[in-house]
C-alpha cells in the first residue's frame, strides 16, 4: 500500500512540474509606443471698439421708418432723408494665436445671434430715452466673407509669442421704427456675441 500511495504521489508531482515548464517556454514580445503632444498659443478673441451707429438726427414729423448701415470698412448709408447719422463708425475685434497665415486656411467670423436688441441706455452724452425709449434693433451683422477681405487689407503684426495677430471691422443694420416720437430721443446700448474659430489644425512649425 505504500508503494502505490508513492506512485500516485509522484504522478501527482511530475503533472504540476509539467505545467510550470510549459508557462516558462512561452513566447514574448515588444514594441516602442510613440508618445506625441503640440503645443500652440491659445486663439483669443477681443472686442474693445463698438459698433457705432452714430448719433441719428430724425425728423419726426416726416419719417414713417428706415434704417442706418454702417460697413465693416467703414461706409455709412441711410435709406431715408429723414434721418441723417452723424460719427458713425465699424466696430472692431482682434483676433490673436491664430496660424491662418501659416497656408491655405481660413478663420470663420459668426454671432450667437441673427440680430440684437438695443435698449435705453445713457451713452456719448446722450440720457435714457423716457419710456425706455423705441424698439430698436441691429440686423445684418457682417459675416465671413466680410471677415476675410478685412484679413487681406490688414497688416500682420509679429506678437512677442511668435504668434499672428489682426482686427476685424464688423458693421450691421440698425433698424428705427416708424412710431418713434419725441420721448424715443436718447442713447442706445446693447451685445452681441462674436465668436470665431480658426481651421487651421496642428502642424510642426518647422515643416
Amino acid at each position: 500500500m505504500t508503494s502505490k500511495t508513492q506512485r500516485l504521489l509522484l504522478g501527482c508531482c511530475l503533472s504540476v512540474a509539467g505545467g510550470v515548464s510549459g508557462s516558462a517556454n512561452a513566447g514574448t514580445a515588444s514594441s516602442d509606443l510613440a508618445v506625441v503632444a503640440g503645443l500652440k498659443q491659445a486663439l483669443t478673441l477681443t472686442c474693445d471698439t463698438a459698433l457705432f451707429f452714430g448719433v441719428v438726427a430724425v425728423d419726426v414729423q416726416s419719417f414713417d421708418g428706415g434704417s442706418v448701415v454702417v460697413g465693416p470698412d467703414g461706409s455709412v448709408a441711410t435709406d431715408s432723408g429723414a434721418l441723417v447719422a452723424n460719427g458713425s463708425a465699424p466696430g472692431q475685434c482682434t483676433v490673436s494665436g491664430t496660424h491662418v497665415f501659416d497656408g491655405n486656411r481660413s478663420v470663420i467670423l459668426d454671432f450667437a445671434a441673427d440680430s440684437v436688441t438695443l435698449e435705453g441706455a445713457a451713452v456719448d452724452g446722450l440720457s435714457t430715452p423716457l419710456y425706455g425709449g423705441a424698439a430698436l434693433t441691429v440686423n445684418d451683422l457682417e459675416g465671413e466673407a466680410e471677415l476675410t477681405e478685412t484679413v487681406v487689407e490688414t497688416t500682420i503684426v509679429g506678437t512677442d509669442d511668435g504668434g499672428k495677430k489682426f482686427t476685424i471691422q464688423i458693421g450691421g443694420r440698425l433698424d428705427i421704427p416708424g412710431d418713434i416720437n419725441a420721448k424715443s430721443m436718447g442713447g442706445y446700448s446693447g451685445t452681441i456675441e462674436v465668436q470665431v474659430m480658426d481651421t487651421a489644425n496642428y502642424n510642426d512649425p518647422d515643416t
